[in-house]
């Protein structure tokens, strides 16, 4: 085996190793952003209903150590949180984003017991959300490092 077979191989396998660490990564990124999101709504029903606080003090007080790093506190704070969502369009699937829109969009109107129902419903429909995620997410961890490794493997095999 030539010197350069041997740095092709040596990359091919580093690739396919980088790759399954980086979509591991992102797994674990789409359940801390969804654990963020219901510490968010969590938030914002507690202080509904026991301080009736409004929802410009709510978005400003609220901090999360997730959320504060994707930049979701501070564009909550000073754009409101239709805006603060989109930091997270690219972490989260399509239906968590609907239905985070959709609290969104209903956050503010009717009375704090519509607001507090509001808020329980969003947080056990990202609850389930996030069970489905946490369900084999080791497993699925090891499966991104091992997979791109043997694939890697059986290619390099092949060329031999």
């Amino acid at each position: 085996m030539s010197v350069t077979s041997l740095i092709g191989a040596s990359m091919l396998f580093l690739s396919c190793l980088l790759w399954g660490i980086e979509r591991g990564r992102r797994e674990r990124e789409r359940l801390l952003a969804i654990e963020g999101l219901m510490a968010f709504v969590s938030y914002t029903e507690e202080q509904i209903s026991t301080f009736r606080t409004p929802l410009n003090k709510i978005y400003k007080d609220f901090s999360n150590k997730y959320l504060d790093r994707c930049g979701f506190t501070s564009l909550l704070s000073e754009k409101g949180l239709d805006v603060a969502l989109g930091s997270l369009q690219r972490v989260l699937s399509a239906e968590v984003m609907a239905e985070a829109y959709s609290f969104a969009a209903s956050l503010g109107g009717g009375y704090s017991e519509g607001q507090q129902s509001l808020c329980r419903y969003t947080l056990s429909r990202l609850e389930g959300e996030k069970q489905r995620l946490s369900e084999g997410l080791s497993e699925k961890i090891k499966m991104y490092r091992l997979l791109p490794i043997l694939f890697a493997a059986c290619i390099i095999i092949l060329l031999i």
